[in-house]
C-alpha cells in the first residue's frame, strides 16, 4: 500500500533524490510536489538551492502557496546536515559563473515578510491583485496571444514569398530582423508561463535565445539574483571581452554560426543525456497519468532548430544564401546587444546594493526602453524588454501587454516610496550606443572581473593569448558544450 501511495504521488520511493530545496533557510523535499506544481515541474528541477527569492517573487499569493509547501518541509533528523549547494546551476552551465562563485555567499537574501508595509513588492502586489486589475490582465493576455498568432502567420507567409519570388535583400533584411526580434519577445513571455509551453520555441527565433535552458538561465538564474555574480547576464559578454577588438565581431559571429549549425544540436543532446541534466535527473518523477512530470524529450526544441536550419537550406537552394547570411548577422547582433540593454551591466554599478527590499532593488537596477513611443508595439520590437521594471516586479505575468498595463501601477508605488522613476530610455539613441562602446569598442578584459589585460589597443593585438582564446571561443560555438 505504501509503495502504491508513493507511486500515486508521482515518485518511486527508492529513487527519491536526497537533494533538498531551501526557502527562508528551511529545507523542503519537493520531489513529491513536482507533479502538483501549478507552474509545471520544470521550475523545481534545481535542488540544493535557496529558492526564496524565486518563491516570494514568482507567485501572486505566496502566503497561500507557502501553506501548501509547508506540507513538504523537512524537520528532525532528516533536516540535520542539510546544506545549500555551492552552485545554483547544473554542471553544464557553470561556465557562466566565475570560478570563485559560491551561491551560499554571493546571492543576497532579502526581506519578503508579507506583513511588512514598508516593502515595495507588498504594495505593488496589493495593487495588482485588485479584481478589476486581474480581470484586465486576463483580457490583455488573451489579446497578446491573438496578436502573436497573427505575427506567426505573417512571418511564415513572408518566408514563403521570400523563397518563391526572391524578395530583394534590402526589404527582407529589416523584415527578418524585426520579425525575429518580435517573435523572440513573444517567446520570452511564453517561457514565463506554465511549463512546458510549446510556444516558448519562439524565443529561439532570433538565433540568440534557447528556450530549453531559459528556466535556469533566465527565469531562475537572472530574475532572482539580478545584477549579482549569480546573474548569467552579468557575464553574458564575458568570453567576447577576452578577444582583441578587431576580431571581436567576426569571432562572435562565427561562434553563433557554429552554434546554429551544429552546436545547438550537441547542446540538446547534452541536456537530454548528461546525468546532472534535469530532464535525466528527474525522469523518474511521474504525473498521475503516468507521463513524465519533467518532459523527458523536449521535441519542441528539436523542431524549432530543425526548422531554422531548414530555412537556411531552402534559402541556399533558392539562390538566397547571401541574403540569409546578411539577415543572420543583423538579427544576431541586434538581439545580442539587446539582451543586456535593460540593465546597466556595462557600467558595473549596482544601485541600492545594501537594501533588503527586493522590489526597491529591482526598480533601481532595471531600465524601461522605448523605440516607437507606443509601449504595446515596443514590447515586441524590444524582444519583450521595454516594460522591464514591471516585468521584474511581476515575473509571473505571462504577457508584455500585462507588463505595460501594470507599469503605471509600479510607478505610483515607486513615487509613494519617494523612489526615483526614470523615463524609458531610447533603445537606439541611448542604450545600444552605450553597450556598443563598452562591449565592442572596449579593451580586452578578463571575462568576469572585466579587469583590462593589456596596456593599449596595439598591445592587445600583438599578443598570442587573445587569438588562442578566439579559436577556443569559435570552437565552442560548433561543439555547443560550454556555450549558450
Amino acid at each position: 500500500m505504501a509503495a502504491e501511495k508513493e507511486k500515486k504521488n508521482g515518485i518511486d520511493k527508492q529513487e527519491t533524490p536526497k537533494d533538498l530545496w531551501f526557502i527562508d533557510g528551511e529545507p523542503y523535499d519537493l520531489v513529491a510536489f513536482m507533479p502538483k506544481h501549478p507552474g509545471g515541474a520544470q521550475y523545481l528541477v534545481f535542488p540544493g538551492n535557496d529558492v526564496s527569492i524565486t518563491f516570494w517573487s514568482y507567485h501572486k499569493d505566496p502566503v497561500r502557496n507557502k501553506k501548501v509547501l509547508d506540507k513538504y518541509k523537512v524537520t528532525g533528523k532528516a533536516a540535520e546536515g542539510a546544506q545549500l549547494n555551492r552552485w545554483h546551476l547544473p554542471d553544464s552551465a557553470k561556465f557562466l559563473l566565475p570560478e570563485d562563485f559560491d551561491a551560499r555567499m554571493d546571492i543576497k537574501t532579502y526581506n519578503f515578510d508579507p506583513k511588512d508595509k514598508n516593502l515595495v513588492l507588498n504594495h505593488c502586489r496589493e495593487e495588482v491583485q485588485k479584481p478589476e486589475v486581474m480581470k484586465e490582465i486576463r483580457r490583455l493576455d488573451k489579446l497578446f496571444d491573438e496578436h502573436v498568432m497573427y505575427l506567426i502567420y505573417a512571418y511564415l507567409a513572408f518566408v514563403a514569398l521570400w523563397l518563391l519570388i526572391g524578395i530583394p535583400w534590402y526589404i527582407s533584411l529589416p523584415v527578418f530582423a524585426v520579425s525575429r526580434t518580435a517573435l523572440a519577445g513573444a517567446g520570452h513571455y511564453f517561457t514565463h508561463r506554465k511549463q512546458p509551453n510549446f510556444w516558448s520555441i519562439l524565443f529561439d527565433m532570433n538565433y540568440i535565445g534557447v528556450h530549453i535552458t531559459l528556466i535556469d538561465g533566465h527565469n531562475v538564474g537572472h530574475h532572482a539574483p539580478t545584477m549579482s555574480k549569480a546573474d548569467p547576464k552579468t557575464g553574458f559578454f564575458g568570453a567576447m571581452m577576452a578577444l582583441p577588438r578587431l576580431v571581436r565581431v567576426p569571432a562572435f559571429t562565427l561562434h553563433k554560426l557554429g552554434h546554429f549549425f551544429t552546436g545547438i544540436f550537441i547542446k540538446l543532446v547534452e541536456v537530454h543525456c548528461f546525468p546532472d541534466a534535469p530532464l535525466v535527473k528527474f525522469s523518474h518523477v511521474k504525473m498521475p497519468d503516468g507521463s513524465h512530470a519533467v518532459q523527458r524529450i523536449c521535441w519542441s526544441s528539436w523542431l524549432v532548430h530543425v526548422y531554422l536550419v531548414g530555412e537556411f537550406v531552402a534559402a541556399y537552394y533558392s539562390g538566397l544564401a547571401g541574403a540569409w547570411f546578411l539577415q543572420f548577422f543583423v538579427s544576431v547582433w541586434l538581439n545580442t546587444l539587446m539582451v543586456v540593454s535593460s540593465h546597466d551591466f556595462e557600467c558595473q554599478v549596482i544601485f541600492e546594493k545594501e537594501t533588503d527590499d527586493w522590489g526597491k532593488f529591482q526598480l533601481a537596477n532595471c531600465l524601461d526602453l522605448t523605440i516607437t513611443g507606443n509601449p504595446y508595439v515596443d514590447v515586441f520590437l524590444s524582444a519583450g524588454l521595454s516594460p522591464h521594471r514591471a516585468h521584474h516586479i511581476f515575473p509571473w505575468q505571462g504577457s508584455g501587454y500585462a507588463n505595460v498595463y501594470c507599469t503605471p501601477i509600479v510607478e505610483s508605488v515607486a513615487k509613494k516610496f519617494n523612489l526615483k522613476w526614470e523615463a524609458p530610455r531610447s533603445l537606439f539613441f541611448s542604450r545600444l550606443p552605450s553597450i556598443f562602446k563598452a562591449y565592442i569598442l572596449g579593451p580586452t578584459a578578463d571575462p568576469f572581473s572585466r579587469k583590462v589585460l593589456y596596456k593599449d589597443f596595439i598591445d592587445e593585438h600583438i599578443h598570442v593569448e587573445p587569438y588562442v582564446e578566439m579559436l577556443k571561443f569559435i570552437g565552442l560555438g560548433f561543439t555547443g558544450i560550454g556555450s549558450l
